[in-house]
């Protein structure tokens, strides 16, 4: 589908890294593990305008949604 997570969430980070959670004490981006933490994506996504609300609806997903 053309996404790269672990680009876009480092390339996110560096250049916001202040909105994104200190759940970790991180001074800095770590491109080996931010994408793959849940509260990361979030921020991501609702950054993007991708976020979507969630729903008891089996219909209102599609294949590949990430849902957390």
């Amino acid at each position: 589908m053309g996404v790269d997570l672990q680009k876009d969430v480092h390339e996110d980070m560096r250049g916001h890294f202040s909105v994104y959670p200190k759940k970790w004490g991180l001074k800095r981006t770590d491109k080996n593990i931010d994408h793959r933490r849940v509260p990361n994506l979030q921020t991501l996504f609702k950054r993007k305008g991708l976020a979507l609300k969630v729903t008891d609806k089996a219909a209102d997903y599609m294949a590949g949604d990430l849902v957390t």
